[in-house]
């Protein structure tokens, strides 16, 4: 039986690094090349991958963080391959990484802007953004419904909570809870007839 081996292709390779503004001799910060699925997720090469590096810049070099020339070796099962550039010259220039695979022979190429400056970009602010909360202060409001003396209806007092949110959402929600029956009131007649009858009489004798 002839054995068949799968070989899964990287789809492309993309810089995941941001664009850099970078002084002449100063080595920028780490340039990182991804490579990646065909829905865009990073993806292990599953061949050795040779890479060949190019400046739209004469005097632009690839380096390591140490300086020295960057590798042109991307092994088999890896996702990322990073390197640093440096120039003597300012100007805006296109910096291109070209991939080969070693099985398949599919090439692949990323391509990305870099600016050399004798002057480097202010930095943005930061602002901190405060966050957002759910409830921020409850406050309670005791309002009291008022009856007349004669009235025969229950006094109710009721008890408002307003929920105060970061939003301005307000929830309101009261609480009605009866007071003093009128049979209460009923059983106290007859002490207050008694009182009235004693204060006419003391007039009298």
């Amino acid at each position: 039986m002839k054995q068949v081996t799968l070989l899964l292709l990287t789809a492309s390779f993309s810089f995941i690094t941001q664009p850099q503004t970078i002084l002449p001799n100063t080595p920028s910060a780490a340039i990182t090349i991804e490579a990646d699925d065909s829905i865009g997720k990073p993806f292990a090469v599953g061949e050795t991958m040779d890479l060949s590096f190019q400046s739209s810049s004469p005097t632009g070099k690839f380096v390591t963080n140490t300086g020295t020339t960057a590798g042109h070796v991307m092994a088999k099962g890896t996702v990322h391959k990073t390197f640093y550039y440096i120039d003597p010259t300012p100007g805006a220039y296109t910096l291109t990484v070209t991939a080969n695979g070693r099985t398949s022979k599919q090439t692949y190429t990323a391509s990305q802007q870099i600016t050399v400056s004798n002057t480097l970009p202010a930095p943005t602010p930061v602002v901190a953004i405060p966050k957002k909360t759910s409830m921020s202060k409850v406050v309670q409001v005791k309002a009291t419904q008022a009856t007349s003396s004669d009235s025969m209806s229950w006094p109710t007092s009721a008890t408002q909570s307003i929920a105060s949110t970061a939003t301005s959402d307000v929830a309101t929600v009261y609480e009605a809870k009866p007071q003093t029956p009128i049979f209460d009131s009923i059983l106290d007649w007859p002490s207050k007839i008694w009182h009235w009858l004693k204060a006419v009489f003391s007039r009298w004798f």
